[in-house]
């Protein structure tokens, strides 16, 4: 697999014109099925902005892809969770109601988005341990 971009982020502008840049990519990237060898078919991976899974980020992508018309592309966002959870500060330390919920949407927004149109989603980053190193936090991996 080839990614178009890891975690994209365009500054100083507003989501029309992020989502519009992200999309040129996108769109752009495919351009690899043209190089020959394998990558006629193989399977390329699209980010959404910063590769969250808010539905604002999600359904720009689920657009692209249904406009590129090619199977073999596969959307991916990354997950942290609840914020506070993740990192394991500010009385996060349970998977309780507040963890779910967070959880519960990111499964709703992927699979709306593509799961229930054939689309298979990758998960491309999950959790945080070591994250607070550079942070000046003591470091949740030596817990």
């Amino acid at each position: 697999m080839f990614e178009s971009i890891n975690e994209p982020e365009f500054l100083n502008v507003d989501i029309t014109t992020q989502l519009e840049l992200l999309d040129e990519i996108n769109t752009t990237f495919v351009i690899v099925r043209e190089s020959g060898g394998a990558n006629a078919d193989r399977p390329l991976v699209l980010p959404t902005i910063y590769c969250n899974d808010e539905k604002v980020r999600v359904d720009p992508l689920a657009s692209t892809i249904a406009k590129l018309n090619d199977p073999n592309l596969i959307p991916t966002v990354h997950f942290y969770g609840l914020w506070n959870f993740s990192i394991n500060i500010g009385g996060y330390s349970r998977f309780e109601a507040d963890t779910i919920k967070v959880v519960d949407t990111l499964i709703d927004n992927v699979s709306n988005a593509f799961v229930s149109k054939g689309i298979p989603v990758i998960v491309g980053e999950y959790g945080l341990l070591g994250w607070d190193v550079s942070e000046g936090l003591p470091s949740m991996a030596r817990c």
